[in-house]
């Protein structure tokens, strides 16, 4: 593991992650709710958020996380444009074998948001943290909808001012295939959080007759089992399966915490809770 592992790089001191809690206290903290809400009839809503610990995550162990944003479109009909998710202390990213490569890309593609298929970005191998999915839909109107969905990659990437960057690739293969690239990056959430990881998906600049694009879901599995890595070893080219997030042997009784927040172009943001379940333990443990 060399120094430049962009997942080593986040911010750790105790000034930033105090002025981070004092900024983000209002986020988390529970409402104060009047009797005369509380007796109302809660409206379900329209974000759905889970976190799940691999099958193979051990207590004391390794495991990959897998992290699920969907958004119902029949109760919010709004485009996303920043998803934020807050991983809890005990989990620490910076821990894993992840990101030990930097997927370099300029600005300037990052606005393309679309990529011309002649030109695709690519990035390396050892820089690749996290697989997943993703379906988005483009609307010309109210009743003309279509469906999208492409496979995602998430890697590390430059830094942004002082925090490591993310590169988001989305493959898509149906109803066209076509590259979507968007920024990220890690930082230092607040107590009693550990990382965050900030995704940027600002919408197409150009779509044929005013249609929008909106994401309703997106997955991720951080430290996936189908992540393979190479090093040299004797002149050789090695393949090896990274490791991934370290766990605790000590679990909290309702799992591992984590905190979404997702911001939208023409509606009010939206914070959502999940807690992973504990995983078993390791046999030394």
């Amino acid at each position: 593991m060399t120094s430049q592992q962009p997942l080593r790089r986040v911010l750790r001191t105790g000034a930033l992650a105090g002025a981070l809690a004092a900024v983000a206290a209002p986020l988390v903290a529970p409402a104060v709710t009047s009797a005369a809400t509380t007796k109302a009839k809660k409206r379900p809503s329209p974000i759905s958020f889970t976190a799940k610990l691999g099958s193979e995550a051990r207590r004391g162990g390794n495991g990959s996380l897998s992290l699920r944003i969907a958004i119902n479109p029949k109760r919010l009909d709004a485009t996303m444009t920043q998803l934020r998710v807050y991983t809890p202390s005990a989990l620490d990213l910076a821990l894993s074998g992840l990101g030990l490569d930097e997927c370099s890309v300029a600005r300037e593609r990052f606005a393309e948001v679309m990529v011309s298929t002649p030109t695709p970005v690519t990035c390396p191998g050892n820089a690749l943290i996290a697989t997943g999915s993703a379906r988005a839909e483009l609307r010309f109107s109210t009743d003309e909808v279509i469906t999208a969905e492409g496979s995602v990659g998430l890697y590390a990437g430059a830094n942004q001012s002082s925090d490591p960057g993310l590169v988001t690739i989305v493959e898509s293969r149906h109803p066209v295939a076509t590259q979507l690239l968007y920024s990220g990056t890690l930082f230092d959430a607040p107590r009693p959080y550990g990382i965050g990881i900030q995704i940027r998906t600002p919408p197409l600049p150009a779509m044929p007759l005013d249609a929008t694009t909106a994401i309703t879901r997106m997955s991720l599995t951080i430290g996936s089992p189908s992540i393979v890595y190479t090093r040299r070893d004797n002149g050789y080219d090695v393949r090896y399966q990274p490791a991934s997030i370290p766990i605790p042997r000590s679990c909290p009784k309702r799992g591992f915490r984590f905190w979404a927040e997702l911001r939208f172009r023409d509606a009010p943001r939206r914070t959502a809770v999940a807690y992973a379940p504990c995983p078993r333990r390791s046999p030394r443990g």
